[in-house]
């Protein structure tokens, strides 16, 4: 299949993954509406994810598979690299944490709150703290990849300079978020899952990147550490992060040059 044909493709899975994510919103309202307990509401949200990847299985599967197929890749995925992503993910957490508590930046955004009373409002345990990891923790993140990376970076490189295509997506997916605060934080998380996208040119890459993220959030919220293991944490997060970073970049600049960047 051509370049202009996956393109037409995913113009169309775009536009029926939006549908999909939209009705999936809707629904997700009225349950909430019905259920004032909060517990059901959360459960309303997970529900919606849990719908919205299924009808996006269904109706977009062939595109699902042409993303999903690493052959399509010029880049080796091994147990090592798996890790290094991984670690990549969890580092992010790690240090915009500590940065944000550093700079004390969430006093500037007033609806830090609201984020703040979402992420202490997940305090479950057992199988309602298991259904929560998997829809924000891993259904969650392959959604927004499959959309963000997927499909709509791909369609904005083949019509923009590169860097530009690459802020766009990642502003287009930061306002998504809803909130001030979340959506600066998702705006640098979207450009750096957008690189390792191009660089590795495999949609398993930014997914396993962001379902660690997201993952290690849920995990680490109610978790207490002390301000000096803080520190040290964040030292070594901070040189694993750029290590990683550099090293991969290295090994993709011939995926990026064919870009022209």
């Amino acid at each position: 299949m051509s370049q202009s044909s996956h393109t037409i493709k995913r113009k169309q899975c775009l536009v029926k993954c939006i549908v999909i994510y939209l009705i999936s919103s809707v629904l997700c309202l009225f349950f909430v509406y019905i259920f004032t307990d909060e517990w059901n509401s959360t459960l309303s949200q997970i529900f919606s994810d849990l719908v919205t990847i299924i009808f996006v299985i269904i109706f977009c599967s062939s595109e699902l598979k042409y993303m999903l197929n690493y052959s399509n890749s010029r880049y080796i995925l091994t147990f090592r690299n798996i890790v290094c992503f991984i670690g990549i993910g969890i580092t992010y957490n790690l240090i915009v944490d500590t940065v944000d508590k550093i700079l004390k930046l969430y006093k500037y955004m007033p609806d830090s709150k609201t984020y703040f009373e979402f992420i202490n409002s997940l305090n479950y345990g057992g199988i309602k703290f298991g259904l929560i990891v998997l829809a924000i923790g891993i259904v969650g993140p392959i959604i927004e990849e499959v959309i963000f990376r997927g499909l709509l970076l791909e369609i904005f490189i083949n019509k923009l300079n590169i860097t530009i295509a690459v802020l766009l997506d990642a502003f287009v997916f930061a306002i998504l978020h809803g909130n001030l605060y979340q959506s600066f934080y998702a705006f640098t998380f979207g450009i750096l899952v957008c690189f390792f996208y191009l660089w590795t040119r495999t949609i398993i890459v930014p997914i396993i990147i962001h379902v660690s993220a997201n993952t290690f959030t849920l995990f680490i919220k109610n978790i207490s550490i002390n301000s000096k293991l803080v520190f040290i944490l964040f030292l070594a997060s901070l040189i694993f992060f750029t290590k990683t970073i550099f090293d991969f970049y290295k090994l993709s600049k011939r995926n990026i040059t064919e870009y022209n960047i």
